[in-house]
């Protein structure tokens, strides 16, 4: 035994409480990582949203615009659309005796993740993404909701 003692006497090590100390640190560092990180996650639902609001304005004007209509028709007589972004629930303008103009044609993807507005004069005046498209969710499963004074998706609540 005393043999051990004097072997261990000249070896240098850390204390407990030094150890303690930069385990602490390391957590406290975590955590600020932590939340950042889940800021930019929560500020892309947002930008994700807007991105795709923006598509689907731009896919009703260039269907409007491909037709040079200036409204689209309206089968049910309200005067809205909701749309998904299938073919069977796009925005429709009539040219001439045969021909249509669909906004579904003007999009690149067809998988919206919300069920949008819109006018017959082709303004996208709402979106509910708990609506969504069957073959895609939600973004994120994060309760946003369109704010008509600034024409975006806002975190609801906010």
């Amino acid at each position: 035994m005393k043999s051990l003692r004097k072997a261990c006497r000249g070896q240098k090590g850390f204390t407990l409480i030094e150890l303690l100390v930069v385990i602490i640190i390391l957590g406290v560092l975590a955590a600020v990582v932590t939340l950042a990180v889940t800021r930019f996650i929560g500020k892309g639902v947002l930008e994700s949203a807007n991105a795709e609001l923006r598509t689907v304005q731009t896919a009703v004007e260039a269907a409007l615009g491909e037709a040079n209509a200036s409204q689209f028709d309206d089968p049910g007589g309200d005067g809205t659309y909701a749309w998904d972004g299938s073919l069977e629930s796009s925005p429709i303008c009539t040219v001439g005796d045969n021909l249509t103009v669909t906004a579904y044609e003007m999009m690149r993807t067809h998988k919206l993740k919300a069920v949008y507005t819109i006018e017959r004069d082709g303004d996208v005046i709402n979106g509910n993404p708990n609506d969504s498209h069957p073959d895609t969710t939600p973004w994120g499963g994060t309760k946003i909701q369109w704010n008509s004074d600034t024409d975006e998706w806002e975190r609801a609540g906010a």
